[in-house]
């Protein structure tokens, strides 16, 4: 964490499946969750997706009852809903060449201020 003393806090694995970017995992602290971080992982994964030539990243999401905020940050990062898959967890697609969404953090390594 280069903003302040939080440590690690977040962890995505993910791999690439022909044109998808496939994330199987996205854990992120709610010591710092909604405060932008979840922009940053995005633009990161877009980044990765990118160069391993995939058009698309694909989550899936396994509703519990600790983690029902997810679809609504999800979409917020302009995701879209794809409905259920045949394990009945909700896949979300995220096209590349969509708008990255807006964060009030620039990154200041490459000089971008995004608000």
């Amino acid at each position: 964490d280069r903003f302040g003393e939080y440590g690690l806090v977040s962890v995505v694995l993910a791999r690439a499946e022909g044109n998808c970017l496939i994330v199987d995992a996205w854990v992120l602290s709610c010591r710092v969750f909604q405060r932008s971080l979840e922009e940053f992982v995005l633009r990161d994964l877009v980044e990765c997706a990118a160069r391993l030539g995939c058009s698309s990243i694909v989550v899936r999401y396994v509703p519990t009852d600790r983690n029902g905020v997810v679809p609504v940050v999800l979409e917020k990062l302009l995701f879209v809903n794809m409905g259920e898959d045949e394990r009945s967890a909700v896949r979300y697609r995220y096209m590349i060449d969509s708008e990255l969404p807006r964060t009030f953090v620039g990154d200041s390594a490459k000089g971008e201020n995004r608000t």
